[in-house]
C-alpha cells in the first residue's frame, strides 16, 4: 500500500478553506455538503485501518468514516488504496 506522500504528490489534496492546516474534511453537515459539490472522481474517504493507521479509499463512501479529502486530480479506476 502506498503512503501519504506519494498521495500527496500525485492527487493533490486541497486544504480545508475552514481548517487551513488540514487536509480532511469532517463528516457533519456542512463540510460534507462542500465535499459533494465536487466530482464523485476527486473524492476520497478516510476510514479506520488496524492499529493507528488511517487509509483512503476511493469515493464517497458513508459506512466507517472519519473524514474526506478532496484532490485536484482525480482517482481512476485502477487507483488504489494509500496509507495515511
Amino acid at each position: 500500500m502506498q503512503k501519504w506522500p506519494a498521495f500527496k504528490q500525485q492527487y493533490k489534496p486541497i486544504k480545508n478553506p475552514s481548517e487551513p492546516n488540514l487536509y480532511m474534511f469532517d463528516t457533519i453537515d456542512e463540510d460534507v455538503a462542500f465535499v459533494k459539490s465536487f466530482p464523485a472522481e476527486n473524492i476520497w474517504t478516510v476510514i479506520d485501518g488496524e492499529g493507528t493507521t488511517l487509509i483512503l479509499i476511493r469515493g464517497f463512501h458513508v459506512i466507517d468514516r472519519i473524514g474526506y479529502i478532496i484532490t485536484d486530480v482525480p482517482w481512476t479506476k485502477e487507483s488504489c488504496d494509500y496509507e495515511m
